[in-house]
């Protein structure tokens, strides 16, 4: 497993097809919340608030899980600011942690969508990446820019600091394509690759920059 912090707030963690397999898991065990993918859940965040000196507070712990292109799971454990004082008299039990935990779900506009089904696929062409401000978005399409035989293009949510960003995979190959996407799945949020959310996206989101929106921005 590998741990990153993104923010003062946010651990990602990657947990590898050899992780599960060590400790005997299968994805569905965690999407579906059985017994022993909670239990492994419990060791995830021991170890997380362990390695990176941090500690989760219960009903302020958002969990959000998403399939990367190798099989490999990431999850994404976010505090939002909870306080002892506030949740049970005490800080919470690491059980309390993964109960309040929405573990299988990502909010979009349209809904609700089962994390399996937001994860990367190999089939996909296309991917659509969330950011709730404009400075993650800024640093991402840095990183972005160099890629020339990448399409992306930029829409913007209802809410004015939510921001889309579509990446076309154009001329690029496959499996460098997929590499790109999993970095980018560090810098936002990884909505879907399924068509019919992009369909929806580029119907009734507004579009800010329709090509090559990651060196446009890069430059700002």
């Amino acid at each position: 497993m590998f741990f990153r912090r993104i923010n003062q707030n946010t651990i990602n963690c990657i947990i590898t097809q050899q992780d599960l397999a060590d400790y005997g898991i299968a994805p569905d065990d965690l999407f579906e919340r059985r017994e022993e993918g909670l239990l492994f859940l419990r060791k995830i965040i021991e170890q997380a608030e362990k390695q990176e000196k941090m500690h989760f507070h219960g009903e302020m712990t958002s969990m959000r899980l998403a399939v990367l292109p190798d099989h490999s799971l990431s999850l994404t454990l976010s505090d939002r600011g909870g306080s002892p004082d506030r949740t049970s008299g005490g800080r919470a039990s690491t059980d309390q942690n993964i109960a309040a935990a929405d573990s299988s779900q990502t909010q979009t506009e349209g809904g609700q969508h089962d994390a399996e089904t937001a994860g990367i696929q190999q089939s996909s062409d296309e991917f659509v990446f969330s950011f709730s401000g404009i400075r993650a978005l800024l640093q991402c399409c840095g990183y972005l820019a160099d890629f020339v035989d990448l399409t992306t293009s930029l829409y913007q949510g209802r809410e004015k600091q939510q921001y889309y960003l579509v990446l076309t995979r154009d001329q690029m190959e496959e499996e460098q394509f997929h590499r790109i996407a999993l970095s980018v799945n560090e810098f936002g949020e990884l909505l879907t690759g399924k068509a019919a959310f992009l369909a929806h996206l580029k119907e009734h989101s507004k579009c800010l920059i329709r090509q090559n929106a990651a060196l446009t921005l890069s430059k700002l």
